[in-house]
């Protein structure tokens, strides 16, 4: 599948919540994702055309799906990275993202796919969601040669880098 075959055209976009519940002795629901590493908690994803109907997210970022790498039985952990990118930086870290930091990442094996999606409003403006294997793919060499492109210094350049927050999670299906 070609870069272009990979964008989602706006007719056909999919939109996406992505919702966090931060703290202890939460009560998992069947959907949700286990929160792994010192975050404690579950991470919720739900495609569809209205906002779910929960409130007790401590984060919830929605928007449209602009880029996937789409992948079949795509399941076992979870990655999400929230980028509040500038607004003149979106073309330029929205290229990066589909041209090279995403291809190094599906040069592992076990990186399965990958979804950016463009938020509706808020700090955060861009979220990628990264379908993993199992949480091994985030010590790979490509997960590390993927922020180190060509481009990754001039894209991620700025203080909002220091704004980045990213959830690795487990499924609980």
């Amino acid at each position: 599948m070609s870069t272009a075959d990979r964008l989602v055209a706006d007719e056909q976009a999919v939109r996406m919540y992505v919702d966090v519940r931060l703290g202890k002795n939460l009560d998992q629901r069947p959907t949700e994702y286990l929160l792994l590493g010192d975050d404690q908690g579950f991470l919720e994803l739900e495609e569809a055309p209205a906002a779910p109907q929960s409130t007790d997210a401590d984060i919830r970022v929605s928007g449209r799906v602009i880029f996937d790498t789409w992948a079949e039985n795509a399941e076992g952990a979870i990655y999400v990275v929230l980028y509040p990118v500038p607004e003149e930086r979106l073309a330029a870290f929205d290229a990066w993202f589909e041209e090279e930091h995403t291809p190094t990442l599906l040069g592992y094996v076990g990186w399965l796919r990958t979804r950016l999606i463009a938020t509706d409003e808020g700090a955060v403006t861009r979220v990628a969601v990264h379908y993993l294997a199992n949480p091994a793919a985030m010590e790979s060499d490509e997960r590390t040669l993927s922020v180190r492109t060509p481009r990754t210094d001039d894209v991620l350049e700025g203080a909002w880098a220091s704004d980045i927050r990213e959830f690795v999670a487990l499924s609980g299906k």
